[in-house]
């Protein structure tokens, strides 16, 4: 886990900025950022739509919740100010939950390619730079992708794929884009381009709608207070994981949901931490 200071404010423990959610979508950027402070990540932050506003403040207290800003989109230092302003510089989780229509499409490829901080790219945010055509090697600063299969082949332009042949090509992906590439799945696989991990936790009762808005939200609250991006991504699978395998012992795998995970994550990262004196 990050080291914290016994002088630690909320800033000090940096701020992850969520960029995502819809009308039909909301609770996916409220699951994100309520695992990031979870995560001990000291500020979340969700910009979204308009229309989707209310929902997701009314998630819960502890998030901060704005709409997504008018982009400037004839000025590539737009996005890289605009964050700055926020509180040092976010980790920016971008996607869950956002929609594909084209004028998304604009953001997600903007923040992707010029933003100098960290992003996580996840869900929609992935799903719009396949629907872009984007290079995935053209960008400003580190960036984590989290795609599932299904968004892994639109990634590869290839749909035929099986886990099994997606899981060969992961190494090859993330070493000619030059990020960290998580491929979901049964025993998720985790590579920089040169190190690569297999996941350990985790069980089938985590196949249910929000587990991989958790598993974002995990990743930037980790890589926001000091881990770099492979460290964060790696011990956010494992506490992803190991606390959907906590929490399936009271629920089952038949009744676990994504917000279960969160409520289990204090126990899982407690595994991670010295002994109390």
């Amino acid at each position: 886990m990050p080291y914290r200071d016994e002088n630690a404010h909320k800033h000090s423990c940096g701020q992850v900025v969520v960029v995502g959610g819809s009308l039909p979508m909301s609770g996916a950027p409220a699951l994100v950022g309520l695992a990031a402070l979870r995560s001990g990540a000291g500020v979340a932050t969700v910009l979204t739509a308009a229309t989707a506003q209310p929902l997701v403040a009314s998630f819960s207290p502890c998030l901060m919740v704005g709409i997504w800003p008018e982009l400037d989109l004839e000025d590539e230092k737009y996005l890289a100010a605009w964050a700055q302003h926020l509180s040092g510089t976010p980790v920016i989780a971008l996607g869950p939950g956002l929609g594909r229509e084209p004028k998304l499409q604009r953001l997600v490829v903007r923040i992707f390619k010029h933003y100098e901080g960290l992003v996580v790219v996840d869900a929609d945010g992935l799903n719009l730079l396949a629907d872009a055509a984007v290079n995935l090697a053209e960008h400003a600063g580190p960036r984590i992708l989290t795609p599932h299969l299904g968004e892994f082949r639109r990634l590869n332009g290839d749909t035929a794929w099986s886990m099994g042949v997606a899981r060969e090509h992961v190494q090859k992906f993330a070493k000619s884009h030059n990020v960290v590439a998580l491929l979901k799945g049964p025993r998720t696989i985790i590579c920089d381009g040169e190190r690569l991990v297999q996941n350990q936790t985790g069980n089938a009762g985590m196949a249910t709608a929000g587990s991989g808005d958790v598993l974002t939200g995990i990743i930037s609250g980790l890589a926001v207070q000091g881990l770099n991006p492979f460290e964060a991504t790696v011990t956010g699978a494992h506490l992803h994981g190991l606390a959907g395998d906590l929490a399936v012992e009271k629920f089952s795998q038949y009744s676990l949901i994504a917000s279960d995970l969160i409520d289990w994550l204090p126990d899982a990262i407690k595994t991670l931490l010295p002994p109390m004196d």
